[in-house]
């Protein structure tokens, strides 16, 4: 019986002997309403692509296409496409102290002093799109192929004051969404990756919008 490290070499052979193929492979997102979605969603028959969806989709002003990456992908490695803005926030503060005035008898009923707090601590964030791809093979069809990707984007929506407005307590609101997981596409057929609510607004009521994902693959060597 051979050992793991001989099986996984010879995986590692087969695969150096294989020409790559490379792809395009884009990905939008749109933002409608929900409502409208779902009843579109009954026009697309099961097993069809979402080319005619996304053609009237451009023709309208009903849905709004909020971001379009594409990367170049070779099919057994992993290319990731990415466009970042590192935001770093204050997490903890030290409440604003001030002197008493000790020869005031009424010093101890003073009201607190109303200033910026200092802050202590810090956290980093990035806000932006961050896209991941890996393309392989499906073993006996042609023009089909297993795609596993990752999809994140982050924006920062605004910040919450805390306290007394000039102690400068703020946090910031941020807003994510992720869509991803194991797919076969043909290539050249824009398909669903997914549909879900939009990120609430910042005091947490619901948007009513829905953001689609669609993806493309497209052979390019």
């Amino acid at each position: 019986m051979r050992s793991n490290d001989e099986q996984t070499q010879k995986i590692l052979d087969q695969r150096s002997s294989e020409k790559p193929v490379a792809f395009r492979l884009r990905l939008e997102i749109w933002e409608l309403d929900t409502k409208q979605f779902a009843l579109q969603l009954d026009d697309v028959k099961p097993g069809s692509n979402f080319n005619a969806w996304r053609d009237a989709s451009l023709a309208s002003d009903a849905a709004a296409l909020l971001n379009t990456p594409a990367v170049r992908v070779e099919t057994g490695t992993k290319s990731t496409v990415e466009s970042i803005l590192e935001h770093i926030y204050p997490t903890e503060y030290e409440p604003p102290v001030g002197d008493k005035n000790e020869s005031s008898p009424a010093a101890d009923t003073l009201p607190m002093p109303q200033w910026a707090a200092v802050p202590t601590a810090f956290e980093t964030r990035n806000t932006g799109t961050t896209l991941e791809a890996v393309v392989r093979s499906v073993s006996g069809e042609t023009k089909t192929w297993d795609i596993w990707l990752s999809l994140e984007s982050v924006k920062l929506e605004g910040d919450s004051e805390y306290g007394f407005p000039l102690m400068g307590i703020k946090m910031p609101d941020f807003s994510s969404y992720r869509a991803g997981g194991i797919l076969r596409l043909q290539e050249g057929a824009w398909q669903l990756l997914s549909a879900q609510s939009a990120p609430p607004n910042v005091d947490g009521s619901p948007t009513g919008k829905t953001r689609v994902s669609i993806v493309r693959l497209d052979r390019v060597r």
